[in-house]
């Protein structure tokens, strides 16, 4: 036995198992980025841990393919910087990338995803005032739920009173549309005014909202102390 012709040495805790006939492998402890390996044989179970930097090898994969077909499609770059901000990749980077599905380029196309992906980049990099400024435009561009999206981002960003502003013109646009009104009465909650909170809420569930939206409203308006 030459230890140096080892292709692998790892130090494990065995255990004792009930009898196994064949050499068997078996995995747990599965995550994203690894597994538990278990060798199985006789009584004897010898597991190991195996991990992979999963991140780096995916964003190495995406900067490859960026260079060829695959480049010239805008929701690929879109999906790339959304992976890269999501996973711990290169904020930059990932700016550049939705930077170009946005403009500059021949396939670019300005729509309200990739602007939503390129606000979260930035608060990401502590560029809030960049954030605020794109708002208008977002909000030019935004349907019925996107608004409502904007809204959340913002009074995610502490930015209420300009929150409260968005969910208002969407429930004066959509006088039908319970969730807006679910929204809205939330948004009202989290700035602490009852009354208008209590109001839109019950408004929303005049409107005969879709079973999520409807738990939505009753969850909050037990939350304000109100009994349906």
């Amino acid at each position: 036995y030459e230890p140096s012709e080892d292709a692998l040495q790892v130090e494990v805790d065995t255990k004792t198992i009930p009898h196994t006939e064949f050499l068997t492998y078996v995995f747990t402890d599965l995550s994203s980025t690894g597994a538990t390996v278990a060798l199985d044989w006789a009584k004897k179970q010898i597991p190991f841990k195996i991990e992979f930097d999963v991140s780096a090898i995916v964003l190495a994969d995406i900067r490859q393919k960026l260079q060829g077909e695959a480049g010239f499609q805008r929701q690929n770059w879109e999906q790339a910087a959304t992976f890269a901000m999501n996973n711990g990749g290169d904020l930059q980077e990932a700016l550049g990338w939705i930077n170009n599905a946005i403009e500059g380029q021949f396939f670019s196309s300005k729509t309200f995803n990739n602007m939503a992906v390129k606000a979260q980049i930035l608060q990401k990099l502590g560029q809030k005032d960049k954030v605020l400024a794109m708002v208008p435009e977002m909000a030019g561009m935004a349907n019925t739920n996107e608004m409502n999206n904007l809204g959340y981002m913002l009074v995610n960003m502490g930015e209420n009173d300009l929150a409260l502003k968005y969910f208002k013109i969407n429930a004066k646009n959509n006088p039908a549309n319970a969730n807006v009104f679910d929204s809205l009465g939330e948004a009202y909650k989290i700035m602490g005014d009852r009354k208008n909170a209590i109001k839109n809420l019950k408004k929303s569930l005049s409107l005969n909202p879709p079973a999520g939206v409807k738990a939505n409203s009753e969850r909050l308006l037990a939350e304000l102390g109100v009994v349906i």
